[in-house]
């Protein structure tokens, strides 16, 4: 995993010279840019959370914390704090915010299946976008969101699930993939107490969103040096490879819920 993040970063900073969210697109019109849609994405996720301003929301598996810096910055939640497993990933987050107040934002190396960082009910809101296919023990990750979680607070998963008659291929372990299909996250609510009152398909969405980033990917990497050329097929390859899995093997869902 670290490789391929390694490579997100090359693309992103040699065709964007910045980094950008680390999740997929998705688009409100056919005008908007990959960015764009990165960012409709991270709306279209927060709209099942309420009105976040004035609340403590956590993101977990944050990247390279632009989206939690995104959700800071657009909807001004009383503090957001973003967590990962990838040492560099929160090297570049905190770094981004060394100028801002620690009460307001703040980014910790911890790991989703034991959040060391977080104390019990310290967060009326959580998410976790495009992270939880990584984490090999997704029971214990729930149980810890339903740990830090307020009574009545909101959680969203946005996630690669297994897709029913398919099964896990012997070498997606070592490529930290573990995906579980939908029935088992149901039980895992079902056993945890926590209310799941939405859950949304969103494959072919994502498919199509991810067909207009290849042409908006090519537009941009337009300079003639070797570098830019060689992000242009790296991120061309990670797209196809995306758009082939959602294709034959997964489901891509939206689960929205709280905590009782």
């Amino acid at each position: 995993m670290n490789i391929f993040y390694r490579l997100l970063y090359f693309v992103y900073d040699r065709v964007y010279g910045r980094q950008q969210m680390l999740h997929f697109p998705l688009y409100k019109s056919d005008d908007q840019d990959l960015l764009q849609g990165q960012a409709y994405f991270t709306e279209f996720c927060l709209s099942y959370l309420g009105d976040i301003s004035g609340k403590r929301l956590l993101d977990i598996g944050c990247g390279n914390g632009v989206q939690t810096i995104y959700i800071c910055d657009t909807h001004r939640p009383a503090f957001v704090y973003g967590v990962d497993l990838n040492p560099m990933h929160i090297e570049i987050a905190t770094k981004s915010v060394a100028h801002r107040k620690p009460t307001q934002i703040g980014f910790a190396l911890d790991d989703a299946q034991r959040l060391r960082t977080v104390d019990d009910e310290s967060f009326d809101l959580v998410l976790c976008t495009e992270s939880a296919f990584h984490y090999p023990d997704k029971a214990a990750f729930l149980g810890e969101v339903n740990r830090v979680l307020r009574r009545g607070g909101r959680f969203v998963i946005a996630d690669m699930l297994m897709r029913k008659g398919t099964h896990p291929r012997p070498f997606d372990g070592r490529l930290s993939l573990f995906y579980w299909p939908l029935e088992r996250y149901h039980a895992a609510f079902n056993a945890l107490g926590l209310k799941l009152v939405s859950e949304e398909e969103m494959t072919d969405r994502l498919i199509s969103g991810l067909s207009t980033s290849g042409p908006w990917l090519r537009r941009r990497a337009s300079s003639r040096f070797l570098p830019y050329y060689l992000a242009e097929l790296i991120g061309r390859l990670l797209i196809a490879n995306y758009k082939y899995e959602l294709r034959n093997k997964l489901d891509y869902f939206l689960l929205a819920g709280h905590k009782d």
